[in-house]
């Protein structure tokens, strides 16, 4: 256990001052690596919250600010003992959060107050689901007895995760671990879990929200945990593609939602006020319709415009192209491998029209041997992979690619 201190308000206006005088950004990684510290460390301390005093100390140096001078006085430097209830695993540092507030009130309503028993956030990657679930969480922790965060990136076993999970919740005492082991808890105690990027573990399939071979308990975990009638606690998931086990049991009207995340709309402009690009509001308006909001794809072609456009926004917009990074373009490859071919050639046949179309025009494209049904269940499956845009137009549903997606298609057949 180490003593713990915490910035006042006034403190932290002194910081704040330094740095500006500094010229760093607020999200500048040379806080951390002068420090050095982590981002979250570094979140806490700006915003009131007790760190480690050496750290505080080393922050107040690297700033050039006297310590004292920002400490917090009016309460007393404390013994911070480990908290053994709460392990934030993989989650990543969110530096920077734009908008989302609609959402992340009606997150913490269904949570907290509905107490729904899953509830999963959806979209394409680079939307925002994991930054979204970070700050959720964050938010609601303290609601909960137990908070857990893993990561499915690297595909564990439901097996190694049963262990990992169960030794958490019983302090180490438990090194072997069954299913009913982890419901059991989860009932009697009001526990918050996340498994961040779910999509990991489905595999190539005809259809959205599949597993892998040989991962297929994870959907047991995922029903059992949303058609307990008793259990106190919430499952949390981020995935590009909705489970099927969240299909069958949303329509049983269980306490089960599903989020789907769009753009960010006009908040996505802080993003170019950060990368201190030169715009009109008619461009960053035009800007982000061209990128669909998603915070990802225009902070990397904000980047872009600041490097080699001199962060003239008019100029990049004049060449009328669209820049699919090579981040962008590796999270559409293991989305695009995992179709069906005719997912694929439906995804072909939109990212030939300019504007969106029918289910009809589709038909008429589509090979005769192929039926109305399996075209729909195809475009079912593709909207569950949030892959393509529906519209309605005169009654008429019509579907197409947003920008990004049409452009990276299109490589395909050139």
């Amino acid at each position: 256990m180490g003593i713990s201190l915490r910035a006042s308000t006034q403190g932290l206006d002194i910081v704040e001052q330094a740095r500006i005088r500094k010229g760093w950004k607020k999200q500048d990684d040379t806080w951390c690596g002068s420090v050095p510290t982590s981002r979250e460390t570094l979140k806490r301390f700006r915003r009131g919250e007790p760190i480690q005093k050496e750290t505080f100390m080393r922050i107040c140096e690297v700033m050039g600010v006297d310590w004292q001078r920002v400490v917090d006085n009016t309460v007393h430097p404390r013994l911070s003992p480990p908290d053994h209830t709460k392990d934030w695993g993989e989650a990543p540092d969110v530096w920077v959060f734009y908008g989302r507030t609609q959402e992340l009130a009606k997150l913490q309503r269904v949570i907290v107050q509905d107490r729904c028993r899953v509830v999963s956030l959806l979209g394409i990657g680079g939307i925002g689901k994991t930054a979204l679930a970070v700050q959720l969480a964050e938010q609601i922790q303290d609601e909960f007895e137990y908070f857990i965060w893993r990561s499915l990136r690297n595909a564990p076993s439901l097996e190694s995760l049963l262990v990992d999970l169960v030794s958490f919740f019983s302090h180490q005492q438990q090194t072997q671990a069954e299913l009913s082991q982890l419901i059991d808890f989860l009932c009697q105690h009001r526990c918050l879990m996340v498994l961040d990027e779910l999509d990991a573990i489905f595999g190539n399939s005809y259809s959205a929200g599949y597993y892998r071979p040989g991962y297929e308990a994870y959907g047991e975990l995922i029903k059992q945990v949303g058609e307990r009638r008793n259990l106190q606690s919430c499952l949390v998931l981020t995935s590009r593609e909705k489970p099927q086990e969240i299909v069958s049991l949303e329509s049983n009207r269980l306490a089960i939602r599903s989020l789907l995340l769009e753009g960010l709309g006009d908040a996505a402009s802080a993003i170019f006020k950060e990368e201190e690009l030169l715009y009109e509001p008619e461009q960053w308006q035009e800007l982000i319709q061209m990128y669909r909001g998603n915070p990802l794809a225009l902070k990397i072609v904000s980047t872009t415009i600041q490097d080699l456009f001199g962060g003239s926004v008019a100029e990049f917009l004049r060449h009328n192209t669209i820049v699919v990074s090579d981040q962008f373009r590796e999270i559409l490859d293991h989305q695009f491998q995992r179709l069906s071919l005719l997912e694929k050639k439906i995804m072909y046949m939109l990212a030939n029209y300019k504007y969106p179309i029918s289910l009809e025009q589709l038909k008429q494209n589509v090979s005769l041997i192929i039926s109305t049904s399996e075209i729909i269940e195809a475009l079912d499956s593709l909207s569950r992979r949030s892959l393509i845009e529906k519209s309605t137009e005169q009654s008429a549903v019509l579907f197409t690619l947003q920008p990004v997606v049409m452009k990276y298609v299109k490589r395909f057949k050139e």
